[in-house]
């Protein structure tokens, strides 16, 4: 899913093909994998209290050194670090971005979401559904990403957490979360060609709208995704890119009336490789 920053646009995948492709996606099998130095993972806090979110790691795993850390301290986005998205995501008639429903306070950002009777998308004759989006600064080929964040899957509003090229042409895309307002799987999606071009893996919640600590890995020929220290998601391919690309994480709503509601995270650490 794309929009624009700075007037530039943004592509977004037609709603209903995706919603098509995502119903005839497979599941991916989950494995045990032990976390590499450096990675955190979520504790339980016991069994009647939700997840609780890790410190922010402060070292790297072996082989890779820290390119961006960030625990959003203080009440504002640290623009050495992030770009805001606003305007319409590109090919989506129902969302608009807003700095303004990007939050930072109590160590975390909040990119939420509100319905409006008017004003926002000039498009809009009844109003809408306005969200948030944040790009990295930074670009990178190749690495680990880590993060902890929880969101609250509200029909109708996508949250997505994916690597967009530095050149802002669409093929390629890494999604490596995406969730469409499920309460019961979220997809990981490789993006290489034209809307038929695309590798899917469909991954079941294992703590649905708890703290998750995510790690996600790019690497040559392959991608992976980490829930906890448990893979859940794995895609090998030629097709994988190696061009340098940025970590984006945002909310857009897909529908009219979509039900709003906040993806938060806590922290973000972008990891990248000693050598190429």
């Amino acid at each position: 899913s794309r929009g624009k920053v700075g007037g530039t646009v943004r592509r977004a995948l037609p709603i209903l093909f995706a919603l098509a492709i995502v119903a005839a996606s497979s599941n991916a099998a989950a494995s045990q994998v032990a976390p590499s130095t450096g990675h955190a993972t979520a504790s339980s806090g016991g069994s009647k209290k939700p997840r609780l979110c890790p410190p922010m790691p402060k070292v790297a795993p072996s082989g890779y050194k820290v390119a961006v850390s960030d625990d959003f301290a203080g009440s504002t986005l640290d623009r050495h670090k992030w770009f805001e998205w606003t305007g319409e995501p590109g090919g989506d008639p129902y969302g608009w971005w807003s700095p303004s429903q990007d939050v930072v306070a109590g160590e975390m950002i909040q990119l939420r979401g509100k319905s409006v009777s008017r004003g926002a998308n000039p498009r809009w004759t009844s109003g809408g559904e306005v969200t948030g989006g944040i790009g990295s600064v930074h670009t990178q080929v190749y690495g680990e990403y880590e993060w902890c964040m929880r969101t609250s899957h509200s029909l109708g509003t996508k949250t997505a957490v994916l690597l967009w090229p530095q050149d802002n042409k669409w093929p390629p895309e890494i999604d490596f979360f995406e969730n469409w307002g499920d309460p019961l799987y979220y997809c990981v999606w490789l993006h290489y060609g034209g809307p038929t071009h695309k590798i899917i893996r469909r991954v079941y919640y294992q703590y649905s709208a708890q703290w998750t600590v995510y790690l996600a890995v790019w690497r040559h020929n392959n991608l992976q995704v980490i829930e906890n220290g448990v893979r859940v998601a794995n895609i090998t391919s030629p097709h994988v890119p190696n061009t340098p690309m940025r970590l984006d994480i945002e909310t857009m709503a897909i529908q009219p009336k979509a039900v709003v509601g906040a993806t938060v995270v806590k922290w973000v650490v972008e990891y990248v490789p000693l050598t190429g």
